[in-house]
């Protein structure tokens, strides 16, 4: 994921932001909404892959103060380069 998407070009609002130990393995998304908030899921694991699997575990998505919590950032990524990554795998 990391050597797919593109940097944010400077200036833009809305980024991925990528967890995990390290590029290669990116064990986390956030979509950054703005100064300090992020939306991202929560209560699943890797195996949670379908809204039947998030709702027996009690997943969720939730809105998150990007100044509190993980601790295993790796970096930004276009959210707008998602929209190309996306169209060419279908």
């Amino acid at each position: 994921m990391w050597d797919l998407l593109s940097p944010p070009v400077t200036g833009e609002q809305r980024r991925l932001r990528l967890f995990g130990s390290d590029r290669e393995h990116v064990s986390h998304v956030a979509i950054e909404l703005g100064h300090d908030y992020q939306l991202e899921a929560s209560g699943g694991d890797s195996t949670t892959t379908s809204y039947a699997a998030a709702l027996k575990r009690g997943a969720k998505v939730r809105v998150t103060d990007t100044t509190l919590g993980r601790m295993d950032l790796l970096g930004y990524r276009s959210l707008k380069a998602m929209q190309f990554a996306l169209k060419g795998t279908q």
